[in-house]
């Protein structure tokens, strides 16, 4: 289905978007110079391999938004938007496990936490947007 694209969201998807692409490659120049390469570290260079791509793919979804102001809604990229976001949780979560286990399991539930409420808030913008609209 092809949807006239939101400019708000067009905008909110490309910050979020290129702030992971940034963040992952932080994280990675960070953990190929570690000279013990742990099992937390090749997870999280894993993470990121398969997120990355997928990345890549939303922000030229995010840029065609912008440029045709039409929204595609296909299976594959509900697919690849949530391969995008899990492979990078996946290497965020096990560089935060190399330095500290604790530190990787406070962030493992710290963002989904965070995730929830970022789209509660979202939620409740849209209905002061529209005031006829139940929250």
């Amino acid at each position: 289905m092809i949807y006239k694209a939101n400019k708000e969201s067009t905008q909110k998807d490309k910050f979020f978007f290129g702030g992971i692409i940034a963040a992952s490659f932080a994280i990675i120049l960070t953990l190929i110079s570690q000279q013990n390469h742990s099992t937390a570290i090749i997870v999280s260079i894993c993470g990121f391999a398969v997120g990355l791509p997928f990345l890549a793919l939303m922000a030229i979804d995010v840029n065609y938004r912008e440029i045709s102001g039409k929204f595609i809604h296909h299976p594959f990229l509900a697919l690849a938007s949530a391969l995008s976001l899990f492979g990078p949780y996946v290497g965020f979560v096990a560089a935060f496990w190399h330095v500290s286990f604790i530190a990787g399991i406070i962030l493992a539930i710290s963002i989904p936490l965070a995730s929830i409420c970022l789209l509660r808030i979202d939620t409740v913008v849209k209905s002061i947007d529209n005031p006829n609209s139940e929250i």
